[in-house]
């Protein structure tokens, strides 16, 4: 049994056994299911796509050891539904780390690496039901490169810090989270009125 990942908006529809083969030969406004399964692979998003698991128990994306396992390098992406999970991973880099405008997270269960996500670059990403924990470094990182980051109904645990937003990024909107048994500050702000 392999993985598979069907773009429903070509036709008749197209079907992949890795992520990054689907994405490279999807257009933009394209839409990505994908099945049940563990895709050791690496990912970078370049256009306008939306892309969906079959939820954060069944669809997992093991970069085992290389570094950054999704980068989202393109606005108007939308990530549901998926497990990230970075295997052996010492570097000092994100797991899923977004750079552009208008991404949304929903659903994502992020955990077992150095970092979690980072918000490089961009305004208006969005955060929803999002878990991100086990993490040795921050479990959420805003950088002052982004901006107007909402965050929503989403948990934060057992890292360094829950979140930790620098100097530069304003505001960071925190919506009906949970951020508990942190190593250091559940929330750490580099400067006032950011959040």
């Amino acid at each position: 049994t392999k993985g598979l990942v069907r773009n429903v908006d070509t036709s008749p529809m197209t079907d992949y056994y890795k992520i990054q083969h689907a994405i490279d030969n999807a257009s933009a406004g394209d839409t990505l299911n994908v099945w049940a399964w563990t895709y050791y692979e690496t990912i970078v998003i370049d256009e306008e796509l939306t892309i969906i698991g079959n939820g954060t128990g069944n669809t997992t994306i093991n970069g085992t050891s290389s570094g950054v396992i999704v980068k989202v390098d393109s606005p108007d992406v939308t990530l549901k539904n998926l497990r990230l999970v970075s295997g052996q991973n010492s570097e000092s880099v994100p797991m899923l780390s977004i750079w552009r405008n208008d991404v949304l997270v929903d659903g994502l269960l992020i955990e077992k690496g150095n970092r979690g996500l980072q918000v490089g670059g961009g305004i208006d990403t969005r955060i929803f039901n999002t878990t991100i924990r086990d993490v040795s470094q921050n479990a959420l990182h805003l950088r002052n490169g982004a901006s107007n980051t909402i965050v929503y109904k989403s948990t934060f645990s057992h890292s360094n810090y829950g979140i930790y937003i620098e100097l530069g990024h304003y505001p960071a909107k925190i919506i009906d989270c949970s951020i508990h048994n942190n190593t250091n500050d559940g929330i750490r702000s580099e400067g006032y009125g950011s959040i």
